[in-house]
């Protein structure tokens, strides 16, 4: 399973797309459709690998806790749920810390 989270760019300061096959396609396993995240069709996304680390590391911040302290499957079970919360047209600010928090309790959930 992919550990990548698609962020979209849009006007003048958005990514190039390198190589078509990273256009995000509705239909697609994983591939959000470019309207979920704010995009069209035209504009460019690109992956960043280093979402896991940034949720971590907001996580510390927010619970005093070190960014280890949080298990690689939380972490990415945050990932699919703030995907699936995009899929869904919920547009929650997770850098804040009562939503962030709200979510880690949803993804340590059994």
């Amino acid at each position: 399973m992919s550990r990548y989270l698609t962020i979209s760019h849009t006007g003048p300061s958005r990514l190039p797309l390198a190589l078509s096959f990273f256009r995000q396609q509705a239909g697609r396993f994983m591939d959000l459709a470019p309207e979920a995240i704010g995009g069209n069709t035209v504009t460019a996304s690109a992956r960043c690998p280093a979402i896991q680390r940034w949720i971590a590391g907001r996580l510390a911040e927010v619970t005093g806790r070190p960014a280890e302290a949080f298990p690689d499957e939380v972490l990415q079970q945050m990932i699919r749920l703030m995907r699936r919360d995009l899929r869904a047209g919920k547009r929650i600010i997770y850098n804040d810390p009562k939503p962030l928090m709200e979510l880690l309790v949803r993804a340590s959930a059994p």
